[in-house]
């Protein structure tokens, strides 16, 4: 039992930088998201190049490297994955 708990805070504690991540990332994308519709479009990145400044997107200079599924808009989930890349 002991053991249990004990991994039970590692694991969490080890999590708990990635759960904050994911939430300024969520943030992030919310702030892009001009229409509300859940994915982001060239223009709305374009628009607000002061949210990305510091993140993978400004870095790569790709929209396409971001999106994976070559849909030509970038979903949360892959928004997400991009930046986790960064960190």
């Amino acid at each position: 039992m002991k053991m249990t708990i004990i991994t039970f805070i590692v694991t969490l504690t080890c999590s708990a930088p990635a759960l904050a991540d994911n939430e300024l990332f969520i943030s992030q994308f919310n702030q892009l998201d001009k229409n509300s519709d859940g994915f982001l479009t060239v223009e709305e990145i374009q628009a607000k190049p002061q949210v990305i400044r510091f993140t993978n997107f400004f870095y790569q200079g790709s929209f396409r490297f971001a999106d994976i599924n070559k849909d030509n808009r970038i979903s949360q989930d892959e928004y997400i994955a991009n930046e986790q890349d960064t960190y």
